[in-house]
């Protein structure tokens, strides 16, 4: 069943809602309704399909899931029975390698054997629950873990496809504590304010943008219908996911669980930093916090390079290297990846060299950033694709 591509799916979301609610106007906390719900919705996913695992046959995915989750809670325990924030590098770093390699099985899967299909609903972005809890292990931030608690948390099923992606700390303050009234309609108001734009954005505005843009602009040949199929799909690809966000934060809040907003007008960014500091903002602070914020501190400790802004340079590069290929193992992502991280590096080294010039504070330069980066990330998008060079051949991809 695919997640709120259908009124059964809906019908199904509005039951396992409703006693979290019930559950926040009696002034209770839902956590264990949660954890119910996350395993009931786990068996809905996951149990009638079945994955093709070479050499093994036919393997229902439900016990993939299953074995994922015991795998990664498995190491999660290991590194805090090593010490957590005092365990020995090499342990978190073998943990760390250990927790990436069923997704790196996944990603690899479908170019080493094709007819294969290896995964689960959702396996990336589960993935980065995971590794949370390891990097929240790793800082001290978490020093105990229950299992219901890291089950719920993992399997959190509003958000489990396409995310927004929590942390796990802030996740386990929601889960533990109980609503009051007033929070509760606080969180029913953001809910239905959330449902409704989500609905209007993905089932509408992205349904018509694809139907009468971007589809037949995919079969436009030349350079006009490369630039009609780069804006269609830009346009088409913010409201789908902007919606399905929406949706999915709309549940989580009626949940009690509050995860983070997801989009904030993006495409009114002056710049490419903001452009990141607005889209997909779960998973790029994600990103920024656990590679890119993280390789800088190593860098500082290790002087590897003394250049601040070089240093920067490259952390961007790994960084959007690595969110390129978590999209999956192949040439638009990794360039998509490449192109963002060349234009921070480049903004960057600009703002450095245009700093406290007058006329970048007038309204004509702001005008003429947005109007730069609107079309710099269009573009990108575009790469992501994988349409640019094949027209006639859309495609499709988050």
């Amino acid at each position: 069943m695919t997640p709120y591509a259908s009124f059964s799916y809906f019908a199904l979301v509005a039951l396992l809602v409703a006693p979290a609610v019930w559950l926040g106007w009696r002034g209770r906390a839902a956590g264990r309704w949660i954890l119910a719900s996350a395993l009931l919705m786990l068996v809905v996913h996951h149990a009638p399909s079945s994955n093709l695992v070479p050499g093994l046959g036919r393997v229902r995915d439900l016990w993939v899931v299953l074995a994922f989750g015991t795998w990664q809670w498995l190491l999660a325990r290991w590194l805090l029975a090593g010490g957590g924030k005092k365990a020995p590098a090499g342990r978190f770093r073998v943990a760390l390698a250990l927790a990436l390699l069923p997704l790196v099985v996944v990603k690899l899967a479908p170019v080493l054997a094709p007819a294969s299909r290896i995964g689960f609903l959702g396996v990336s972005y589960v993935c980065f629950r995971a590794l949370d809890v390891l990097f929240a292990v790793r800082d001290g931030l978490v020093t105990t873990l229950a299992p219901g608690a890291y089950t719920a948390f993992v399997g959190f099923f509003p958000a489990l496809s396409s995310g927004p992606i929590d942390r796990f700390r802030r996740f386990l303050k929601d889960y533990e504590a109980p609503r009051s009234r007033v929070q509760l309609l606080a969180d029913l108001d953001h809910a239905a304010w959330q449902l409704h734009l989500g609905l209007l954005a993905k089932f509408i505005v992205a349904a018509l943008i694809k139907q009468y843009w971007m589809d037949p602009a995919a079969k436009l040949p030349g350079l006009g219908g490369m630039l009609s199929y780069m804006y269609a799909y830009s346009a088409y690809l913010f409201f789908d996911f902007a919606g399905y966000s929406g949706i999915a934060i709309a549940v989580s809040h009626a949940c009690g669980i509050r995860v983070p907003a997801n989009f904030n007008r993006p495409y009114l960014a002056t710049s490419i930093q903001d452009f990141w500091n607005r889209w997909h903002i779960s998973l790029s602070t994600w990103f920024r916090d656990q590679i890119y914020m993280r390789f800088l501190l190593a860098n500082t400790k290790a002087g590897w390079l003394k250049d601040k802004q070089l240093a920067a340079s490259v952390g961007f590069g790994i960084t959007f290297l690595l969110m390129g290929l978590w999209h999956g193992i192949a040439w638009h992502y990794v360039l998509y990846g490449l192109y963002h991280a060349v234009l921070l590096s480049g903004h960057g080294y600009l703002g450095r060299a245009l700093k406290d010039r007058p006329f970048t504070r007038g309204r004509a330069w702001t005008a003429a950033s947005w109007f730069l980066t609107f079309h710099l990330v269009c573009f990108g998008f575009l790469l992501f694709s994988g349409h640019l060079g094949a027209p006639g051949r859309p495609a499709m991809g988050r």
